[in-house]
């Protein structure tokens, strides 16, 4: 990583880039300029994460016409951030530790949270798990010089290694901010990261397991912040405002009138915390989702459409030609046996109803927890997931029918045309 970081800057050094450029100072004059030349007398900033820094910047350096300053995930100028990068990580799972022993639900669930997760982390350390990225030329010309170079800038000449040991309880992470040390280009200097004092109305939004960017950020900012408003958000990690209803419509209330404190009952109205208890365990319908049913994949997708439309067509044209045959009369009786007709049908029955339970999971699942997914669904699901084991001897005794079928040849074409695809439609779906 320091390799390809410190080529990538010496690369865009050759090139004629001024890595000076990519700082919180130069930014906050860009948009300070950009301000003069937009048509309004008064401006509204908004930042996230570094973003907040460089807006800290500009109510420092440019405050004119600045009307307010909403700070979501705020980063200060101190240029002391990365030295104690690891305790930050830390302490936001021991926060979460702390919540977890203190709900009953939770603590019968995990009793010892703690160890079982610095545990998973150890058998990481020892074993890591290799994921191949691609575009690593895109990602190594972008997000290192825009990224990287602006930490080297602002944190490199003040950051410490020592003091990065002495505070580190995550070790294995490694020191950030090692290639620093070897930057092709001038750093900030201690102006440059001089905290200031404001009276310009800030509203400041942290969550309480942010572990880039501690909700301590916030309340030192706030002392020094004359019209600032500090909330922190229970349950809410990084970038509070992304899709926490509350935080948006605190930053609505504050932007109506910056000089009032905005109305925060929305917090006491925020669903309690919840942890949960109730996993089934599958790394199956994420990988579905992710995988089989996204747009790369179209191959996956027709194949699950076809085996859709045969199971379909079992539960809806047989029933019909069995009344279109009452009406009729029986015909010449060349068709499968009504025990061969019932296997199919239940196969395709438990291909369909295994779908379409799947579907309601997921849906439920996104509107209450979508997180949840990732590590598989509510155990209420657990039966849904037997659908297919339960279908896989009728499937397989359906192919042994079909293939006897067609050396016999006692049954009408259609019949046997149309059986022979509900077969393998019911093979695929337990595939």
């Amino acid at each position: 990583m320091n390799a390809a970081v410190l080529d990538c800057g010496r690369k865009a050094l050759a090139e004629g880039f001024d890595l000076t450029a990519y700082s919180a100072v130069q930014m906050a004059g860009d948009i300070a300029d950009l301000m003069q030349v937009l048509p309004w007398d008064e401006r509204n900033l908004f930042g996230v994460s570094y973003g907040t820094r460089v807006a800290l910047v500009t109510m420092r350096d440019r405050p004119e016409g600045i009307r307010s300053v909403i700070l979501d995930s705020a980063l200060p100028l101190a240029g002391r951030d990365f030295d104690h990068a690891t305790a930050h990580f830390a302490g936001a799972p021991d926060r979460l530790f702390a919540d977890c022993a203190a709900d009953p639900a939770c603590r019968q669930t995990y009793p010892d949270l703690e160890a079982a997760i610095y545990a998973a982390i150890a058998r990481l350390d020892d074993e890591p798990m290799i994921v191949p990225v691609d575009d690593t030329e895109l990602y190594l010309g972008v997000n290192f010089l825009d990224f990287y170079g602006t930490l080297c800038y602002d944190e490199g000449t003040f950051a410490s290694r020592t003091e990065f040991d002495r505070v580190s309880a995550l070790s294995a992470l490694g020191y950030e901010l090692e290639y620093c040390q070897d930057w092709p280009a001038e750093t900030a200097t201690l102006e440059e990261i001089e905290p200031a004092p404001s009276a310009i109305p800030t509203l400041i939004l942290h969550g309480e397991y942010d572990h880039q960017t501690p909700p301590a950020f916030g309340k030192e900012l706030a002392s020094r912040l004359e019209g600032s408003y500090l909330h922190v958000f229970a349950s809410t990690g990084h970038y509070v405002s992304i899709s926490d209803d509350c935080a948006q419509d605190m930053i609505l209330d504050f932007l109506d009138d910056p000089s009032t404190p905005p109305s925060a009952s929305c917090l006491d109205e925020r669903p309690r915390r919840r942890f949960a208890t109730d996993v089934y365990v599958t790394g199956g319908v994420i990988g579905l989702m992710m995988g089989a049913l996204s747009p790369p994949h179209f191959g996956h997708l027709t194949v699950t459409g076809l085996v859709l439309l045969s199971l379909l067509s079992a539960v809806i044209a047989w029933p019909v030609t069995a009344v279109v045959r009452r009406i009729r009369g029986p015909g010449d009786g060349r068709r499968p046996s009504r025990p061969a007709r019932w296997i199919a049908g239940a196969v395709a029955g438990a291909g369909l109803l295994f779908v379409a339970g799947l579907a309601w999971v997921v849906t439920d699942t996104v509107t209450r927890m979508s997180a949840l997914l990732v590590f598989g669904v509510p155990s209420v699901a657990r039966p849904l997931f037997l659908l297919p084991l339960l279908a896989l001897p009728l499937a397989v005794l359906n192919l042994v029918l079909v293939a006897r079928e067609w050396r016999r040849r006692e049954w009408h074409w259609a019949w046997r045309l149309h059986y022979s695809v509900v077969a393998v439609g019911g093979a695929g779906f337990v595939v």
